[in-house]
């Protein structure tokens, strides 16, 4: 009886570690998301981007020298990031959050309602590269 108890202990010690474990790594995926993309909107125009990146807004897609452009000649003022969600597959950080800025894309103002946006990003040696990016926010018509 005792040997079975012990068993049982043992057995119910390594399931509460196994699901203390799962339940912290997406906090910690949740974290480094979150972490990454406010790195991205703290410096747009030094972001590192993936040689294989991938851009869609609004106006059509973009390959990295495209967005690289994009980024330095991007005017963001204040913003607010909110709601974040991340996944983790195999190697990928998948980040949707939404976004509150005011922003001139391409010489135009963005509409300063907040909207979704999707970021994916890549390991590369110690640091991650930002892999694929959708901005679908309006870029309202010029007047």
């Amino acid at each position: 009886m005792c040997r079975n108890m012990g068993m049982w202990l043992i057995g119910s010690a390594l399931l509460a570690t196994a699901a203390t474990l799962s339940a912290s790594e997406p906090a910690t995926d949740a974290a480094l998301g979150e972490q990454l993309v406010r790195g991205f909107f703290a410096n747009p125009a030094g972001a590192s981007l993936a040689a294989g990146f991938q851009s869609v807004h609004q106006d059509g897609a973009r390959d990295r020298d495209a967005e690289r452009a994009l980024l330095k000649q991007l005017q963001l003022g204040d913003y607010a990031l909110a709601d974040f969600k991340v996944t983790r597959e195999a190697d990928l950080l998948i980040v949707t959050y939404s976004v509150a800025a005011q922003e001139m894309i391409d010489g135009q103002p963005v509409s300063t309602e907040p909207s979704y946006r999707l970021s994916v990003f890549i390991p590369e040696g110690e640091d991650w590269q930002l892999l694929a990016h959708a901005n679908l926010v309006a870029i309202q018509p010029r007047r």
